[in-house]
C-alpha cells in the first residue's frame, strides 16, 4: 500500500509540468498578439491578454495544486492564483466595457492595388476620432500597420489620398497635409500621425 501511495504521489507531482507549459504558451501567444512583430494580421488574432492571462493563471493554480505537497501551502498558493485570475478577468471585463469599438468608414486602394488604407471612426471619451491603418498582402502573409489617429478635439481629418504605390497624404483641417512614406517591400510606414490620441 505504501508503494502505491508513493507511486501515485510521484505521478501526481509530475503532472504539474503540463499546465505550466500550457500557461507559458498562452503568455507567449498573448505577447506575440500584442506586439505583432512584422505587422502580421494573423498574430493580431492572438491579441487577447486578458483571456489568455486568466487561463494562464488558472493553469498555474492547477499546477501549484499538483506540485505543492504541503496541504496548507497548496490551498494558499492555488487560492491566490485563482483570486488573481478572477481579478485579471474582472479587469479585462472593465477594459472591454470602456473600449469604444471602431467602425470602418472607408477603404482606399493604392494605385498598384497592392495595399489598402482603412479608415475607422470611433471616439476618445466623447471626442470623435479617426484611425488609419494600412493593409498589404493577403491570407497568412497579410500585414496591417497602424498609421495613427486624429482626435477631432484638436484637428479634423478632411481627406486621404495615395501619392504613389509607396506614399500617402493625409489632409488635416488645421495642420494641412501630412506625408507618409511606406517601405516598398513590407508597407511599414516611416511614421505615424498622432493628433490628440
Amino acid at each position: 500500500m505504501t508503494e502505491r501511495g508513493t507511486d501515485s504521489t510521484g505521478r501526481r507531482s509530475r503532472w504539474w509540468v503540463t499546465p505550466v507549459v500550457l500557461a507559458a504558451s498562452l503568455i507567449v501567444a498573448a505577447g506575440l498578439g500584442v506586439a505583432r512583430p512584422g505587422g502580421f494580421v494573423l498574430l493580431g488574432r492572438l491579441d487577447r491578454p486578458f483571456l489568455f492571462g486568466t487561463m494562464a493563471l488558472g493553469l498555474l493554480a492547477l499546477a501549484s495544486w499538483l506540485a505543492v505537497r504541503h496541504p496548507v501551502w497548496r490551498r494558499v498558493l492555488a487560492g491566490l492564483l485563482v483570486a488573481f485570475a478572477v481579478g485579471w478577468a474582472a479587469l479585462g471585463a472593465l477594459a472591454a466595457s470602456l473600449r469604444d469599438d471602431l467602425r470602418e468608414i472607408s477603404r482606399h486602394r493604392s494605385p498598384d492595388a497592392g495595399r489598402e488604407l482603412l479608415l475607422y471612426r470611433g471616439s476618445n471619451v466623447i471626442d470623435p476620432t479617426w484611425e488609419l491603418r494600412l493593409r498589404s498582402g493577403s491570407g497568412l502573409t497579410a500585414r496591417e500597420w497602424d498609421l495613427g489617429c486624429v482626435n477631432s478635439d484638436q484637428d479634423s481629418l478632411t481627406d486621404v489620398e495615395w501619392t504613389g504605390a509607396d506614399g500617402l497624404r493625409v489632409h488635416l483641417s488645421r495642420r494641412g497635409p501630412v506625408e507618409i512614406v511606406l517601405d516598398g517591400s513590407t508597407g511599414r510606414p516611416d511614421g505615424r500621425i498622432s493628433v490628440g490620441c
